[in-house]
Protein backbone atom coordinates (compact mmCIF):
# COMPACT_ATOMS: atom_id res chain seq x y z
CA UNK A 1 0.00 0.00 0.00
CA UNK A 2 1.88 3.33 -1.14
CA UNK A 3 -0.93 5.77 0.05
CA UNK A 4 -1.87 5.35 4.00
CA UNK A 5 -5.82 6.82 3.99
CA UNK A 6 -6.40 9.43 5.84
CA UNK A 7 -8.67 12.70 6.16
CA UNK A 8 -7.45 16.04 6.71
CA UNK A 9 -9.51 19.04 8.56
CA UNK A 10 -8.57 22.34 6.18
CA UNK A 11 -10.85 24.29 7.87
CA UNK A 12 -9.54 27.90 7.81
CA UNK A 13 -6.00 25.92 6.75
CA UNK A 14 -3.50 27.79 4.20
CA UNK A 15 -3.35 25.00 1.27
CA UNK A 16 -1.17 26.15 -1.96
CA UNK A 17 -2.89 25.62 -5.57
CA UNK A 18 -0.73 26.47 -8.46
CA UNK A 19 -1.84 26.82 -11.51
CA UNK A 20 -5.57 28.18 -12.96
CA UNK A 21 -6.50 25.99 -15.51
CA UNK A 22 -9.70 23.69 -15.90
CA UNK A 23 -8.09 20.86 -14.18
CA UNK A 24 -7.00 23.71 -10.87
CA UNK A 25 -10.65 24.86 -11.16
CA UNK A 26 -11.57 21.49 -10.14
CA UNK A 27 -9.72 21.17 -7.00
CA UNK A 28 -10.22 24.61 -5.85
CA UNK A 29 -14.23 23.91 -5.64
CA UNK A 30 -13.06 21.30 -3.18
CA UNK A 31 -11.00 22.82 -1.72
CA UNK A 32 -13.57 26.09 -1.31
CA UNK A 33 -16.29 22.70 -0.11
CA UNK A 34 -13.93 21.89 2.83
CA UNK A 35 -13.46 25.53 3.88
CA UNK A 36 -9.74 25.94 3.33
CA UNK A 37 -7.59 29.26 3.01
CA UNK A 38 -6.26 28.74 -0.84
CA UNK A 39 -3.58 30.79 -2.30
CA UNK A 40 -3.58 30.68 -5.92
CA UNK A 41 0.16 31.15 -7.80
CA UNK A 42 -0.36 31.36 -11.76
CA UNK A 43 0.87 33.16 -14.43
CA UNK A 44 -2.68 32.69 -16.59
CA UNK A 45 -5.99 32.36 -14.67
CA UNK A 46 -8.91 30.71 -16.68
CA UNK A 47 -12.62 31.70 -16.69
CA UNK A 48 -13.61 29.08 -13.99
CA UNK A 49 -10.68 30.12 -11.52
CA UNK A 50 -11.47 33.76 -11.87
CA UNK A 51 -15.06 32.83 -10.89
CA UNK A 52 -14.35 30.66 -7.93
CA UNK A 53 -11.84 33.05 -6.73
CA UNK A 54 -14.58 35.53 -5.84
CA UNK A 55 -15.12 33.36 -2.83
CA UNK A 56 -13.44 35.14 0.66
CA UNK A 57 -11.15 32.78 1.19
CA UNK A 58 -8.95 32.77 -1.64
CA UNK A 59 -6.40 34.57 -2.91
CA UNK A 60 -4.82 34.86 -6.48
CA UNK A 61 -1.23 35.93 -7.28
CA UNK A 62 -0.71 36.44 -10.91
CA UNK A 63 3.33 35.20 -11.32
CA UNK A 64 5.47 32.25 -11.45
CA UNK A 65 5.55 29.85 -8.66
CA UNK A 66 8.66 30.32 -6.19
CA UNK A 67 10.45 27.94 -3.16
CA UNK A 68 8.75 30.68 -0.67
CA UNK A 69 5.13 29.99 -1.71
CA UNK A 70 5.57 26.17 0.32
CA UNK A 71 6.40 27.69 3.36
CA UNK A 72 3.77 27.47 5.79
CA UNK A 73 1.16 25.78 4.09
CA UNK A 74 -0.73 22.55 5.30
CA UNK A 75 -1.43 21.15 1.56
CA UNK A 76 0.13 21.97 -2.29
CA UNK A 77 -1.70 21.10 -5.27
CA UNK A 78 0.00 21.51 -8.53
CA UNK A 79 -1.62 21.73 -11.54
CA UNK A 80 0.60 23.40 -14.37
CA UNK A 81 0.77 21.28 -16.58
CA UNK A 82 4.24 21.80 -17.09
CA UNK A 83 5.96 18.70 -15.42
CA UNK A 84 9.22 20.97 -14.94
CA UNK A 85 7.86 23.30 -12.42
CA UNK A 86 5.60 20.95 -11.29
CA UNK A 87 9.12 19.05 -10.03
CA UNK A 88 10.30 22.20 -8.76
CA UNK A 89 6.81 22.43 -6.68
CA UNK A 90 7.28 18.60 -5.70
CA UNK A 91 10.80 19.25 -4.18
CA UNK A 92 9.73 22.46 -2.05
CA UNK A 93 7.57 20.77 -0.65
CA UNK A 94 9.07 17.44 0.44
CA UNK A 95 12.05 19.89 1.65
CA UNK A 96 9.20 21.01 4.71
CA UNK A 97 7.40 17.78 4.80
CA UNK A 98 4.49 19.00 3.18
CA UNK A 99 1.88 16.89 1.35
CA UNK A 100 1.77 17.20 -1.99
CA UNK A 101 -0.38 16.00 -5.06
CA UNK A 102 1.11 16.69 -8.87
CA UNK A 103 -2.35 16.05 -10.91
CA UNK A 104 -1.75 13.01 -13.24
CA UNK A 105 2.01 12.12 -11.44
CA UNK A 106 1.95 10.12 -8.93
CA UNK A 107 5.51 9.67 -9.33
CA UNK A 108 5.87 13.28 -8.29
CA UNK A 109 3.12 13.43 -5.74
CA UNK A 110 3.42 12.37 -1.75
CA UNK A 111 -0.28 12.34 -1.42
CA UNK A 112 -3.61 11.47 -3.69
CA UNK A 113 -6.69 13.57 -3.76
CA UNK A 114 -9.21 10.99 -4.45
CA UNK A 115 -12.76 10.94 -6.04
CA UNK A 116 -15.23 11.39 -3.13
CA UNK A 117 -18.85 10.88 -2.69
CA UNK A 118 -20.31 12.91 -0.48
CA UNK A 119 -24.01 12.41 1.07
CA UNK A 120 -24.33 14.90 4.14
CA UNK A 121 -21.92 13.43 6.93
CA UNK A 122 -21.03 10.32 5.04
CA UNK A 123 -18.37 10.93 3.11
CA UNK A 124 -16.84 7.73 0.60
CA UNK A 125 -13.13 8.35 -1.00
CA UNK A 126 -12.00 6.27 -3.80
CA UNK A 127 -8.35 6.20 -4.64
CA UNK A 128 -5.95 4.51 -7.18
CA UNK A 129 -2.82 5.32 -6.10
CA UNK A 130 -2.66 7.74 -8.79
CA UNK A 131 -2.75 5.70 -11.27
CA UNK A 132 -6.16 6.12 -13.08
CA UNK A 133 -7.93 9.10 -11.81
CA UNK A 134 -10.33 8.73 -14.31
CA UNK A 135 -10.88 5.43 -13.22
CA UNK A 136 -11.78 6.17 -9.73
CA UNK A 137 -13.73 8.93 -11.11
CA UNK A 138 -16.43 6.61 -13.09
CA UNK A 139 -16.36 3.73 -9.88
CA UNK A 140 -17.76 6.80 -7.55
CA UNK A 141 -20.26 7.31 -10.33
CA UNK A 142 -20.91 3.40 -9.94
CA UNK A 143 -21.18 3.54 -6.33
CA UNK A 144 -23.51 6.69 -6.21
CA UNK A 145 -26.26 4.78 -7.84
CA UNK A 146 -25.98 1.79 -5.74
CA UNK A 147 -25.38 3.97 -2.07
CA UNK A 148 -28.75 3.79 -0.32
CA UNK A 149 -30.17 7.92 -0.93
CA UNK A 150 -31.39 7.51 2.98
CA UNK A 151 -27.64 7.26 4.16
CA UNK A 152 -27.52 11.40 4.21
CA UNK A 153 -30.46 10.99 6.46
CA UNK A 154 -29.94 8.05 8.76
CA UNK A 155 -26.68 9.66 9.69
CA UNK A 156 -27.94 13.25 10.39
CA UNK A 157 -30.44 11.06 12.69
CA UNK A 158 -27.63 9.78 14.73
CA UNK A 159 -25.57 12.96 15.02
CA UNK A 160 -28.89 14.47 16.45
CA UNK A 161 -29.08 11.01 18.53
CA UNK A 162 -25.44 10.64 19.05
CA UNK A 163 -25.63 10.85 23.35
CA UNK A 164 -28.79 9.60 23.50
CA UNK A 165 -27.52 6.60 21.91
CA UNK A 166 -24.41 6.77 24.03
CA UNK A 167 -26.46 6.89 27.30
CA UNK A 168 -28.66 3.74 26.41
CA UNK A 169 -25.87 1.85 25.21
CA UNK A 170 -22.42 2.55 26.63
CA UNK A 171 -21.42 -0.63 25.65
CA UNK A 172 -19.26 -0.18 22.57
CA UNK A 173 -20.53 -3.73 20.96
CA UNK A 174 -23.86 -3.27 21.79
CA UNK A 175 -23.87 0.37 20.06
CA UNK A 176 -22.40 -1.30 17.05
CA UNK A 177 -25.30 -3.84 17.00
CA UNK A 178 -28.05 -0.53 17.14
CA UNK A 179 -26.25 1.14 14.26
CA UNK A 180 -26.20 -2.18 12.29
CA UNK A 181 -30.15 -2.51 13.09
CA UNK A 182 -30.70 0.75 12.33
CA UNK A 183 -28.60 0.75 8.80
CA UNK A 184 -30.97 -2.17 7.85
CA UNK A 185 -33.77 -2.13 9.76
CA UNK A 186 -37.20 -0.06 9.92
CA UNK A 187 -35.33 2.81 10.93
CA UNK A 188 -34.26 3.20 7.70
CA UNK A 189 -37.03 2.51 6.18
CA UNK A 190 -38.79 4.73 7.19
CA UNK A 191 -36.22 7.57 6.37
CA UNK A 192 -36.67 6.32 2.74
CA UNK A 193 -40.05 7.12 3.15
CA UNK A 194 -39.55 10.44 4.33
CA UNK A 195 -41.28 10.27 8.05
CA UNK A 196 -38.88 10.77 10.61
CA UNK A 197 -40.88 10.90 12.56
CA UNK A 198 -41.03 6.56 12.47
CA UNK A 199 -37.34 6.82 11.93
CA UNK A 200 -37.33 8.35 15.97
CA UNK A 201 -39.59 6.21 17.65
CA UNK A 202 -38.03 2.43 15.28
CA UNK A 203 -34.69 3.93 16.79
CA UNK A 204 -35.86 4.67 20.39
CA UNK A 205 -37.57 0.72 19.84
CA UNK A 206 -33.64 -0.28 19.22
CA UNK A 207 -32.25 1.47 22.16
CA UNK A 208 -34.90 0.31 24.55
CA UNK A 209 -34.02 -4.19 23.83
CA UNK A 210 -31.33 -3.27 20.89
CA UNK A 211 -33.22 -6.07 19.18
CA UNK A 212 -34.02 -5.04 15.56
CA UNK A 213 -37.80 -4.85 14.54
CA UNK A 214 -38.18 -7.94 11.91
CA UNK A 215 -39.91 -7.17 8.74
CA UNK A 216 -40.41 -8.46 5.43
CA UNK A 217 -39.50 -6.91 1.92
CA UNK A 218 -41.29 -8.59 -0.66
CA UNK A 219 -38.96 -8.16 -3.98
CA UNK A 220 -39.59 -8.78 -7.50
CA UNK A 221 -35.84 -10.30 -9.30
CA UNK A 222 -36.92 -10.04 -12.84
CA UNK A 223 -36.78 -12.20 -15.40
CA UNK A 224 -33.70 -13.69 -14.23
CA UNK A 225 -30.78 -12.01 -15.60
CA UNK A 226 -29.44 -10.06 -12.45
CA UNK A 227 -28.68 -7.20 -14.43
CA UNK A 228 -32.11 -6.61 -14.37
CA UNK A 229 -32.33 -6.22 -10.73
CA UNK A 230 -33.27 -3.16 -9.63
CA UNK A 231 -31.48 -1.07 -6.94
CA UNK A 232 -33.83 -1.01 -4.12
CA UNK A 233 -33.77 -4.96 -4.91
CA UNK A 234 -29.99 -4.93 -4.43
CA UNK A 235 -30.11 -3.10 -1.43
CA UNK A 236 -32.46 -5.41 0.33
CA UNK A 237 -30.74 -8.50 -0.61
CA UNK A 238 -27.68 -6.99 1.15
CA UNK A 239 -29.30 -6.33 4.07
CA UNK A 240 -31.11 -9.31 4.63
CA UNK A 241 -30.79 -12.19 7.19
CA UNK A 242 -32.80 -14.94 5.66
CA UNK A 243 -33.84 -14.86 1.74
CA UNK A 244 -37.08 -17.06 0.70
CA UNK A 245 -36.99 -17.41 -2.82
CA UNK A 246 -39.02 -19.30 -5.59
CA UNK A 247 -38.00 -21.51 -8.30
CA UNK A 248 -37.67 -18.92 -10.77
CA UNK A 249 -34.93 -16.95 -8.99
CA UNK A 250 -31.19 -18.19 -10.03
CA UNK A 251 -28.30 -18.38 -8.42
CA UNK A 252 -26.96 -15.38 -10.59
CA UNK A 253 -28.97 -13.37 -8.39
CA UNK A 254 -28.80 -15.31 -5.45
CA UNK A 255 -25.32 -14.27 -5.24
CA UNK A 256 -26.21 -10.48 -4.49
CA UNK A 257 -27.40 -11.62 -0.67
CA UNK A 258 -25.31 -10.89 2.20
CA UNK A 259 -22.58 -13.65 2.67
CA UNK A 260 -24.05 -14.98 5.30
CA UNK A 261 -27.50 -14.54 4.67
CA UNK A 262 -29.72 -18.12 5.32
CA UNK A 263 -30.78 -18.77 2.05
CA UNK A 264 -34.18 -21.01 1.66
CA UNK A 265 -35.88 -22.48 -1.83
CA UNK A 266 -39.57 -22.47 -1.22
CA UNK A 267 -40.29 -22.61 -4.88
CA UNK A 268 -43.61 -24.58 -6.25
CA UNK A 269 -42.45 -27.08 -8.91
CA UNK A 270 -45.44 -29.10 -10.42
CA UNK A 271 -45.86 -33.03 -10.01
CA UNK A 272 -43.24 -32.26 -7.03
CA UNK A 273 -43.16 -31.90 -3.49
CA UNK A 274 -43.07 -28.19 -2.74
CA UNK A 275 -44.00 -25.52 -0.05
CA UNK A 276 -47.69 -25.19 0.60
CA UNK A 277 -48.83 -20.95 0.57
CA UNK A 278 -49.52 -21.36 3.87
CA UNK A 279 -46.75 -22.86 4.95
CA UNK A 280 -44.16 -20.12 3.21
CA UNK A 281 -46.48 -17.34 5.25
CA UNK A 282 -45.65 -18.96 8.54
CA UNK A 283 -42.22 -19.39 7.57
CA UNK A 284 -42.09 -15.45 7.09
CA UNK A 285 -44.33 -14.54 9.91
CA UNK A 286 -41.71 -16.87 12.19
CA UNK A 287 -38.80 -14.98 11.16
CA UNK A 288 -40.10 -11.64 11.52
CA UNK A 289 -41.37 -12.83 14.59
CA UNK A 290 -37.92 -13.32 15.83
CA UNK A 291 -36.64 -10.33 14.28
CA UNK A 292 -34.81 -11.41 11.23
CA UNK A 293 -34.97 -8.77 8.24
CA UNK A 294 -36.85 -11.30 5.66
CA UNK A 295 -36.41 -10.86 2.00
CA UNK A 296 -39.30 -12.94 -0.13
CA UNK A 297 -37.70 -12.96 -3.41
CA UNK A 298 -40.13 -13.88 -6.53
CA UNK A 299 -38.69 -14.13 -9.91
CA UNK A 300 -40.52 -11.22 -12.52
CA UNK A 301 -42.65 -8.60 -10.31
CA UNK A 302 -43.83 -9.77 -6.77
CA UNK A 303 -47.29 -9.06 -6.82
CA UNK A 304 -47.93 -10.45 -10.62
CA UNK A 305 -49.06 -13.78 -10.85
CA UNK A 306 -47.08 -14.56 -7.97
CA UNK A 307 -49.33 -15.03 -4.92
CA UNK A 308 -47.36 -12.07 -3.40
CA UNK A 309 -50.40 -10.45 -2.83
CA UNK A 310 -51.55 -12.97 -0.34
CA UNK A 311 -48.55 -12.76 1.13
CA UNK A 312 -48.79 -9.05 1.65
CA UNK A 313 -51.98 -9.20 3.23
CA UNK A 314 -51.64 -12.01 5.69
CA UNK A 315 -48.05 -10.36 6.68
CA UNK A 316 -50.07 -7.18 7.15
CA UNK A 317 -52.84 -8.90 9.15
CA UNK A 318 -50.51 -10.19 11.71
CA UNK A 319 -49.48 -6.52 12.07
CA UNK A 320 -45.31 -7.48 10.20
CA UNK A 321 -43.60 -4.01 8.95
CA UNK A 322 -43.86 -5.14 4.87
CA UNK A 323 -42.26 -3.43 2.17
CA UNK A 324 -42.89 -3.96 -1.92
CA UNK A 325 -40.05 -3.62 -3.87
CA UNK A 326 -41.17 -4.01 -7.89
CA UNK A 327 -39.33 -5.92 -10.14
CA UNK A 328 -39.70 -6.24 -13.86
CA UNK A 329 -42.35 -8.73 -14.85
CA UNK A 330 -41.71 -11.36 -17.57
CA UNK A 331 -44.19 -9.58 -20.04
CA UNK A 332 -42.16 -6.09 -20.32
CA UNK A 333 -38.68 -8.55 -20.77
CA UNK A 334 -39.82 -10.80 -23.25
CA UNK A 335 -41.24 -7.97 -25.43
CA UNK A 336 -37.67 -6.20 -25.08
CA UNK A 337 -36.09 -9.45 -26.11
CA UNK A 338 -38.09 -10.11 -29.16
CA UNK A 339 -37.96 -6.52 -30.07
CA UNK A 340 -41.69 -6.24 -29.94
CA UNK A 341 -43.41 -3.24 -28.89
CA UNK A 342 -46.38 -4.07 -26.16
CA UNK A 343 -48.37 -0.98 -27.67
CA UNK A 344 -48.08 1.08 -30.56
CA UNK A 345 -50.39 4.09 -31.64
CA UNK A 346 -51.46 2.69 -35.25
CA UNK A 347 -51.70 -1.49 -33.91
CA UNK A 348 -51.87 -1.47 -30.03
CA UNK A 349 -53.35 1.14 -28.34
CA UNK A 350 -53.81 -1.20 -24.65
CA UNK A 351 -52.02 -3.77 -23.62
CA UNK A 352 -53.68 -7.09 -20.91
CA UNK A 353 -51.92 -9.53 -18.80
CA UNK A 354 -53.81 -12.57 -18.13
CA UNK A 355 -52.13 -15.95 -16.89
CA UNK A 356 -53.34 -19.34 -18.22
CA UNK A 357 -53.77 -21.15 -14.51
CA UNK A 358 -56.27 -20.47 -11.66
CA UNK A 359 -57.81 -22.03 -9.18
CA UNK A 360 -60.23 -24.30 -11.16
CA UNK A 361 -57.94 -24.82 -14.38
CA UNK A 362 -57.10 -23.03 -17.36
CA UNK A 363 -58.01 -19.42 -17.60
CA UNK A 364 -61.65 -18.88 -18.96
CA UNK A 365 -61.87 -18.20 -22.89
CA UNK A 366 -63.75 -15.26 -21.90
CA UNK A 367 -60.95 -14.03 -20.70
CA UNK A 368 -59.01 -14.43 -23.91
CA UNK A 369 -61.47 -12.47 -26.07
CA UNK A 370 -59.35 -9.82 -27.94
CA UNK A 371 -59.79 -6.75 -29.83
CA UNK A 372 -58.06 -5.89 -32.44
CA UNK A 373 -56.13 -2.87 -31.78
CA UNK A 374 -54.67 -4.68 -27.91
CA UNK A 375 -52.02 -6.92 -26.66
CA UNK A 376 -52.59 -9.80 -24.91
CA UNK A 377 -49.74 -11.05 -22.69
CA UNK A 378 -50.86 -14.99 -21.44
CA UNK A 379 -48.46 -16.42 -18.35
CA UNK A 380 -48.05 -19.83 -17.59
CA UNK A 381 -49.80 -21.17 -20.82
CA UNK A 382 -47.23 -22.83 -23.11
CA UNK A 383 -47.49 -26.23 -21.23
CA UNK A 384 -50.94 -26.50 -21.91
CA UNK A 385 -50.72 -25.11 -25.41
CA UNK A 386 -53.50 -27.46 -26.84
CA UNK A 387 -56.04 -26.05 -24.12
CA UNK A 388 -54.88 -23.19 -24.34
CA UNK A 389 -55.31 -22.94 -28.56
CA UNK A 390 -58.73 -24.63 -27.74
CA UNK A 391 -59.72 -21.41 -25.53
CA UNK A 392 -59.06 -18.85 -28.24
CA UNK A 393 -60.38 -20.55 -30.68
CA UNK A 394 -63.81 -21.09 -28.46
CA UNK A 395 -63.32 -16.78 -27.59
CA UNK A 396 -63.35 -16.18 -31.63
CA UNK A 397 -59.73 -15.02 -32.09
CA UNK A 398 -58.57 -15.31 -35.62
CA UNK A 399 -56.31 -18.57 -36.52
CA UNK A 400 -53.93 -15.96 -38.47
CA UNK A 401 -53.46 -13.92 -35.25
CA UNK A 402 -49.61 -13.42 -35.00
CA UNK A 403 -48.09 -14.33 -31.73
CA UNK A 404 -44.49 -15.02 -30.49
CA UNK A 405 -42.91 -17.27 -27.56
CA UNK A 406 -40.10 -16.37 -25.73
CA UNK A 407 -38.57 -18.95 -23.19
CA UNK A 408 -35.59 -17.90 -20.67
CA UNK A 409 -36.02 -14.64 -21.11
CA UNK A 410 -32.77 -12.45 -20.12
CA UNK A 411 -31.31 -15.74 -19.37
CA UNK A 412 -28.33 -17.17 -21.99
CA UNK A 413 -30.63 -20.11 -23.59
CA UNK A 414 -33.18 -17.21 -24.17
CA UNK A 415 -34.87 -18.17 -27.41
CA UNK A 416 -38.08 -16.42 -29.38
CA UNK A 417 -40.23 -18.24 -31.63
CA UNK A 418 -42.95 -16.41 -34.45
CA UNK A 419 -45.96 -17.22 -36.06
CA UNK A 420 -49.97 -17.23 -36.08
CA UNK A 421 -51.92 -18.40 -33.60
CA UNK A 422 -52.72 -21.24 -35.54
CA UNK A 423 -48.87 -22.25 -34.70
CA UNK A 424 -49.39 -22.62 -31.27
CA UNK A 425 -48.91 -25.89 -30.81
CA UNK A 426 -46.29 -26.79 -32.90
CA UNK A 427 -44.37 -23.83 -31.77
CA UNK A 428 -44.84 -24.46 -27.75
CA UNK A 429 -44.09 -28.47 -28.92
CA UNK A 430 -40.14 -27.06 -29.61
CA UNK A 431 -39.57 -25.54 -25.66
CA UNK A 432 -37.52 -27.15 -23.56
CA UNK A 433 -40.17 -26.59 -20.42
CA UNK A 434 -38.31 -23.80 -18.92
CA UNK A 435 -40.65 -20.71 -18.04
CA UNK A 436 -41.65 -19.19 -21.24
CA UNK A 437 -44.47 -16.40 -22.27
CA UNK A 438 -47.07 -15.87 -24.97
CA UNK A 439 -47.44 -12.52 -26.83
CA UNK A 440 -50.75 -12.38 -29.05
CA UNK A 441 -51.36 -9.51 -31.33
CA UNK A 442 -50.64 -7.83 -34.30
CA UNK A 443 -47.91 -5.98 -32.65
CA UNK A 444 -46.26 -9.06 -33.18
CA UNK A 445 -45.43 -8.69 -36.93
CA UNK A 446 -43.37 -5.51 -35.88
CA UNK A 447 -40.77 -7.87 -34.02
CA UNK A 448 -37.04 -7.50 -35.08
CA UNK A 449 -35.65 -10.23 -37.63
CA UNK A 450 -33.24 -11.30 -35.23
CA UNK A 451 -34.07 -12.00 -31.08
CA UNK A 452 -31.87 -9.59 -29.17
CA UNK A 453 -31.26 -9.86 -25.57
CA UNK A 454 -32.92 -7.78 -22.86
CA UNK A 455 -30.58 -5.32 -21.53
CA UNK A 456 -30.40 -3.66 -18.30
Amino acid sequence: MRYYPVGLDLVDQPVLLVGAGHVAARKLLRLIRARARVTIVAIEVGEAVSALAAQPNVVVHRRAFVASDAVDVRLIVAATGDRHVNREIALAARLRSTPVNVVDDPALSSAVLPAVIERGLLQIAIATSGVAPALASWLRARLEAWLDPALDRLLALFDRRLKSIRDAQPDARARRAVYHAAASGSVVAALRRGDESAAEAALDALLINSQRRGRVVLVGAGPGDPNLLTLAALRALGDADIVFHDRLVGAEVLKFARADAQIVDVGKRCGRPSASQPAIIEQLLTAARAGQQVVRLKGGDALTFARGGEELLALRAAGIDVEVIPGISAAFACAAAAGIPLTHRRVARSVRFVTAHSETGITPFELLQMRRDETLAVYMGTQRATELASAFARAGVALSMPIAVIENVSLPAQRVWRGALRDLVQLCAQLSGAPALLLVGDVCTLAAENAVRAAA
